[in-house]
């Protein structure tokens, strides 16, 4: 209560000292007097009158002393006005009388537009005296008739109130030093400042003086600049600046700096203002936020841009620092400084000068408010990559915020400023990564990249991506630390990142960075580092859900509704993918890797190398679950391309890998995902048939580019025996994944792969079938390698005698005609072939297919007459489930068990059971019966008694039951002999 006291005395003081009377004692020599001479808006050069002196120094005086605000130059930039009569316009309105007939001053002014204009700016100076000089007298009494009197002539006559007595009298009572004489009258703020933009509406360049006018009040006592009834005219001026305003929701404030969801926006909050600066506490940082005042604004005046921009960028400049070099304390900055930082914000040089002082503002109890919007500004106002806004980014990110409201807002404004400018992102990721890295942390860097990942998640993984390219270009490895880094931000986010775009970006190639990694000292050290990041990336895809999905396969090979484990399989392809497309596209030009380097990248990147190769550096993952994590993730699909990429880099000439690197690679890849635990997701798919064609013309034998062989010599087309029959064995696996597409493609037009998957189906290993022309091929191959290899020996010894106890080339070449006959499959194959088949089910692979039915087609070429006890293998291995094998295979395993069958045993009662429904089940289809039936009865007509019994056994134990069981023997006979009349009858 005292200190109220005490201050209202001071305050009426003020406003004494700041009277329209009083003069400064001195010399002109005190201050330069062109800084406050009040020149006119237009008119005729000429020169200026001395009879001004003593009002110029009087205004010098208030301006230069101590206790007072900042005030803005008002010198425009027009040479000096004068009359033709070189009489100042200033001086003309200073000399007009302030009497005027108000009733009668319309009829006055419309008879002086008659006569003569001058005599109109006459009178309406007249009228403008007398509404201001009753306004002065007292705050409440306005004079209606001169209010409504000038309103009328702006509406109709506009061009009255640009001449440049009336605008210089309007102007001068928008001053400072007047509206402190003024006692705040609102009304008279309104009335001039919409006249002025009427009166101005149709010319495209205000004067600067408007500009000027505007910025004395907006950074002092603003006490005209924050009323909606001014904004025509104040609306117009701020165009200038190019500012965009946030939404609401960053500009309200709460006593927690935050507006909690559901809660009702306070539009008339204040608290009681202790500034000294008129300003209040209202949410509301802009006063043109409401679509009412900006309708209006337009109709009295188009909003529009009416200044120079070099014009408003020196002048806001010049008058916000002369404020932060006033004002060296952080207690003295005003809130009203503040909200014209705002209004400026779309200049950069005032985001370069508020950025440097926001931190401290913003710890400030009287400032955090206005320093929160303002904050809110710089953000929505940065215009992407330009030297200034690059500034405001490094002090912006390097800001340390100490409350959880705080920095909310200040993700927030992060938040919406990368929404803006999605090109900015890269530099403030870049900015806050090397923060991050450095000595001095910013505790808020974590929140800040959650921020950029929650808002651009794929932008964000793209620019990181870019940021470790170049982190690697340093001289000083920084591996371990970029690999620790990229783990605490993958867990601070929750595995939310994408890694797959990480990695694809991390993998291109950039020319800027290209031409440095040619020059670069260390190029074999950025390409490790690179193969160990991508293969780092990979084990973060191991998300715990992702863990647990996997372990969940063993109850459940189900993983349809398993989203995190789709999530890794996808993820794991497509990087592994990316990585060995940079292997053959990048690597052999840009890093010139040696051969054993090239293998053990490639090795790594396809995770097949040994655990402890992934965890050298840093130690992580730890031993315990270094293996576990590996297991899972190499057990994941592989893309179709990612062969092929495999394949050509094997036979290109200048990619350091050999072809039998490559077969070994491309077996043991294929391997491995053969031996995923999920049955309903493909392990690999395979549509596009070039990978035949290529992985044939890898096993193809060359002969040395020296050796010239005759003209008349056309050499056969041989095969390295080694490669040809991986080939088969590669071309297999993937037919079984895909035996409807692939595997159906090679058993139409393939022989060699025919034999093949009938030797799986079968299980018939040891009783391989050889083909009738395998001698005669035998004999014509071995006689084309002898006369080939006798023309290569030729070359070195002319005399040699090739024979077939010498030949070298016998054993190791083979005829090439991979669509021709079959060729005998060799005994160290076709071991291979029985291990891959017991591991891996490929037999079962291709009796799950139905288009086109491989099983049913090979029992069809065996017949139904004879006995096939494989079938009743692939029953026996069918686990329970004899849906996906055709009936026939069915009733083979019952014939042939027929004897040992007892339905005690769940696995036999399971199969009766079955196929009792599939006859006596009236849901099935008729055609399935008669399968059935067919298969039977075809053994009943056998010309073994085996197979008759057998078949006699089956339908004993299918038709028995409950009903068929009390019937004497004689009608059970009747009943078979009848079930083969209406056989009989259907297929006769």
């Amino acid at each position: 209560m005292e200190r109220n006291k005490t201050n209202v005395p001071n305050r009426g003081q003020k406003k004494v000292l700041l009277g329209a009377e009083l003069f400064a004692l001195g010399t002109k020599s005190v201050r330069d007097d062109s800084k406050t001479k009040i020149l006119p808006i237009k008119g005729i050069q000429g020169s200026s009158s001395a009879s001004t002196e003593r009002k110029r120094d009087a205004s010098s005086s208030i301006v230069s002393h101590p206790n007072k605000r900042y005030r803005a130059s008002l010198k425009d930039g027009f040479p000096d006005m004068t009359t033709t009569a070189g009489i100042a316009h200033h001086e003309i309105w200073e000399q007009l009388p302030d009497e005027c007939d108000i009733a009668n001053v319309i009829d006055c002014i419309y008879a002086a537009i008659e006569q003569n204009d001058n005599e109109v700016v006459r009178i309406i100076c007249g009228v403008i005296r007398h509404a201001t000089s009753t306004s002065l007298a007292s705050r409440a009494k306005v004079d209606s008739v001169a209010y409504l009197s000038l309103l009328y002539l702006a509406k109709l006559h506009p061009h009255f109130f640009n001449s440049d007595i009336v605008a210089y009298g309007l102007l001068s009572f928008l001053r400072r030093e007047t509206n402190i004489k003024m006692r705040y009258n609102i009304n008279l703020h309104i009335l001039i400042t919409n006249l002025l933009s009427r009166g101005f509406s149709d010319i495209s360049q205000w004067p600067e003086i408007f500009l000027r006018t505007y910025v004395d009040d907006a950074v002092n006592e603003r006490f005209w600049a924050d009323s909606d009834y001014c904004a025509p005219f104040v609306k117009n001026i701020c165009a200038a600046f190019k500012t965009r305003t946030p939404h609401l929701s960053l500009l309200r404030w709460d006593m927690n700096t935050t507006v909690t969801s559901g809660q009702p926006h306070r539009d008339n909050f204040t608290v009681d203002d202790d500034s000294g600066d008129n300003s209040t506490q209202s949410l509301d940082a802009s006063p043109y936020l409401h679509l009412e005042s900006d309708q209006a604004a337009d109709s009295i005046c188009l909003v529009k841009r009416r200044f120079a921009d070099n014009t408003v960028q020196k002048l806001v400049g010049d008058a916000i620092r002369d404020q932060l070099n006033k004002r060296q304390q952080q207690d003295n900055y005003t809130r009203n400084f503040l909200k014209f930082l705002c209004t400026c914000s779309g200049i950069g040089e005032v985001r370069c000068l508020s950025i440097s002082r926001l931190e401290l503002w913003i710890h400030n109890g009287k400032l955090v408010k206005f320093a929160q919007q303002l904050l809110s500004y710089i953000c929505f106002n940065i215009k992407g990559k330009n030297i200034q806004d690059n500034e405001v980014l490094q002090v912006l990110v390097k800001m340390r915020l100490k409350t959880k409201p705080l920095i909310n807002h200040y993700m927030s404004c992060l938040k919406e400023m990368i929404h803006l400018q999605p090109n900015i992102l890269s530099t403030i990721m870049k900015l806050v990564v090397q923060n991050e890295l450095s000595n001095t942390r910013n505790p808020n860097n974590m929140g800040m990249l959650a921020t950029m990942f929650q808002t651009a998640p794929d932008q964000s993984a793209v620019n990181l991506a870019e940021i470790y390219q170049e982190f690697l270009l340093q001289r000083d490895d920084c591996l371990r630390t970029l690999r620790v880094f990229l783990r605490e931000l993958v867990r601070m986010l929750r595995f939310d990142v994408n890694l797959v775009k990480f990695c694809k970006a991390f993998l291109s190639e950039r020319e800027e960075l290209s031409q440095q990694i040619e020059q670069f000292d260390f190029k074999e050290r950025i390409f490790n580092s690179m193969v160990d990041i991508v293969c780092l990336c990979m084990f973060l895809s191991a998300t715990p859900q992702a863990r647990e999905g996997s372990l969940s396969l063993k109850t459940n090979r189900d993983v349809k509704n398993n989203q995190a484990l789709i999530r890794l399989y996808n993820q794991m392809s497509q990087i592994q993918l990316d990585s060995v497309s940079w292997m053959y596209e990048s690597v052999p030009n840009l890093y010139k890797i040696q051969g054993i380097e090239y293998y053990q990248a490639l090795h790594k990147l396809l995770l097949l190398d040994i655990p402890e190769q992934y965890s050298r550096c840093d130690q992580w993952p730890s031993e315990p679950e270094r293996g576990a994590i590996l297991r899972i993730i190499s057990e994941t699909p592989i893309h179709e391309e990612t062969l092929l990429r495999i394949i050509l880099i094997g036979i290109t000439k200048d990619i350091p890998f050999s072809i039998a690197n490559t077969f070994d690679i491309l077996l043991l890849v294929i391997k491995r995902v053969s031996g995923m635990k999920a049955t309903d997701f493909p392990a690999v798919q395979a549509n596009k048939f070039d990978i035949i064609d290529f992985l044939f013309s890898m096993s193809e034998y060359h002969h040395p580019e020296n050796i010239r062989l005759p003209t008349d010599y056309e050499p056969p087309k041989l095969a390295i025996i080694a490669f040809y029959w991986k080939a088969w064995l590669i071309l297999l696996m993937i037919s079984a994944h895909n035996p409807s597409t692939f595997g159906a493609f090679c058993w139409d037009h393939y022989p060699t792969m025919k034999m093949l998957i009938e030797i799986c189906i079968t299980n018939q290993f040891s009783s391989c079938i050889t083909h009738k022309d395998e001698l005669q091929i035998i004999t014509v191959e071995r006689d084309h390698i002898l006369q080939f290899e006798t023309y290569l020996a030729a070359q070195t010894s002319p005399h040699a005698v090739i024979t077939e106890e010498n030949a070298i080339l016998i054993t190791q070449l083979m005829l090439m005609d991979p669509m021709g006959t079959p060729r005998k499959v060799p005994s160290l194959v076709l071991e291979q072939l029985k291990f891959l088949n017991q591991t891996y089910k490929l037999g079962h692979l291709f009796c799950r297919c139905r288009k086109p039915d491989l099983l049913l087609d090979i029992i069809q070429r065996q017949g139904t007459t004879q006995s096939m006890p494989w079938l009743s293998d692939l029953v026996q291995n069918s686990d329970g489930d004899f849906s996906h094998l055709p009936v026939q295979c069915l009733c083979e395993f019952l014939l042939f068990n027929a004897h040992s069958i007892n339905e005690e045993n769940s696995r036999d009662a399971e199969l009766v059971n079955f196929i009792r429904n599939l006859i006596m089940d009236s849901s099935f289809n008729n055609h399935v019966v008669c399968e059935v039936l067919d298969y039977i009865f075809r053994r009943l007509s056998s010309t073994l008694k085996q197979s008759r019994v057998a078949a006699l056994s089956g339908l004993k134990i299918i038709f028995k039951n409950s009903a068929t069981s009390c019937m004497p023997s004689r009608e059970l006979s009747g009943t078979y002999n009848g079930l083969y009349t209406i056989y009989y009858r259907t297929y006769a």
